[in-house]
């Protein structure tokens, strides 16, 4: 109740146009084009790029938990995934933080939302794997640093067939490349990479994103695939 009286006494404003009603409004939103991007050796869906409101929303989270938020970008993957045609998964997993962040932020911020878009859409999440050791933040390292520093990831128990691999941005694509082949080393046989924001990387064309190899073994499902999202509470 004190929630909604003071969402009404102070409602929210959009984090790049400063309008009144959510923290990120439909116009904003839809100036981003949901897409595949080249990171790196990496193809990822991104839903958008790393800039404006989408950019303050994701650092916003970075500092800690916000569950509207969360909320809201969690819906939004789901339309876009769903407009995009991409064959559904059997399941979701975000890429697993180091114990530094989890201790800064109290969460791991993929893995929250992977949590949300998974109710969203009624999928399992696949949380079965970490981060080995502590790595410093990768902020600290350039685009070649992020390269060459490879981080190992360990996967307690065989994953799913077919994964849906989300991150809050990807940047160089190495922290993405490293999980998913963590994941299709465990036996996982497509493991796609999605991330809400990519950065400074330009997008694909339909024609050669269809072509892509994001399917993880020779002779898989070529993406985007004829099954379409659906199911579940939003359908």
């Amino acid at each position: 109740m004190i929630a909604s009286w003071l969402s009404a006494l102070f409602p929210p404003r959009c984090l790049e146009c400063r309008s009144l009603g959510a923290r990120l409004c439909a116009s904003c939103l839809a100036r981003h084009s949901p897409g595949w991007q080249q990171h790196g050796s990496l193809r990822v869906f991104c839903l958008g790029h790393y800039k404006g409101g989408l950019k303050q929303a994701l650092l916003r989270l970075k500092e800690g938990s916000d569950p509207v938020l969360l909320d809201l970008l969690a819906r939004w993957c789901v339309e876009q995934l769903r407009n995009a045609g991409l064959e559904r998964p059997q399941a979701l997993t975000g890429v697993p933080t180091s114990a530094r962040r989890r201790r800064w932020r109290g969460y791991c911020l993929p893995s929250t939302l992977a949590c949300q878009v998974g109710r969203l859409l009624a999928l399992p999440v696949f949380s079965e794997w970490a981060l080995q050791g502590d790595p410093a933040p990768r902020k600290r390292l350039g685009k070649s640093g992020r390269q060459s520093d490879s981080l190992q990831f360990a996967v307690s128990r065989h994953p799913p067939e077919r994964l849906l691999l989300l991150d809050d941005i990807v940047t160089s694509g190495a922290t993405l490349a490293g999980a998913r082949q963590a994941l299709l080393n465990a036996g996982a046989g497509e493991v796609t990479p999605l991330a809400w924001a990519g950065v400074q990387n330009l997008l694909l064309d339909g024609r050669e994103a269809g072509r892509s190899e994001v399917a993880g073994k020779p002779g898989g499902r070529r993406w985007p695939g004829s099954l379409a999202f659906g199911g579940g509470p939003e359908a």
